[in-house]
């Protein structure tokens, strides 16, 4: 049977209940304290969704950008892009066809590799108000997600591959 202990029940005055007694209560109702796993987990889950955000930022700073990175021959440029973003995301983008991304919603220039990320976040603050963006938008998180599929298969085989005798 567990006990239910409040603030208010388990203290027979106005003041509030301490700390520990607090923890102590939420352990008698089944809650148990976040282990030192749970917080690994909960900080590594905080880093891949920040890693996943500046991801979806470049590949749309990209998308935007997709007739000047159809025009790029500079392959040390081109190098440089690939290492800011990945070359599975950089392939990715320059494989889709220009067509089927909104035209209004793209430019003739292209940003540096160190301009990616700030050049995508300013258009993701701008997306929600611009239908185009929106839906440039939308393309981008598709790549990414399609991107982060197929790198999690590729790491499950890689670790079935270790595991198998």
């Amino acid at each position: 049977m567990a006990a239910h202990i409040s603030s208010k029940s388990a203290s027979p005055s106005s003041e509030p209940m301490t700390r520990r007694a607090m923890r102590f209560g939420r352990r008698l109702a089944g809650e148990r304290e976040p282990t030192f796993a749970d917080l690994v987990r909960q900080r590594k889950t905080a880093q891949a969704a920040d890693k996943d955000g500046e991801r979806l930022a470049m590949v749309l700073a990209l998308l935007h950008a997709k007739p000047a990175l159809d025009r790029a021959l500079d392959g040390a440029r081109l190098a440089r892009l690939a290492d800011a973003i990945g070359e599975d995301a950089l392939d990715a983008v320059r494989n889709l066809d220009t067509a089927v991304l909104p035209q209004e919603a793209l430019v003739a220039t292209l940003p540096q590799a160190s301009e990616l990320r700030a050049t995508g976040q300013r258009l993701l603050d701008k997306a929600t108000d611009t239908p185009d963006l929106a839906a440039l938008t939308q393309r981008a998180v598709v790549i990414v997600q399609h991107l982060d599929s197929e790198r999690h298969a590729e790491a499950n085989s890689s670790a079935a591959a270790e595991t198998a005798p």
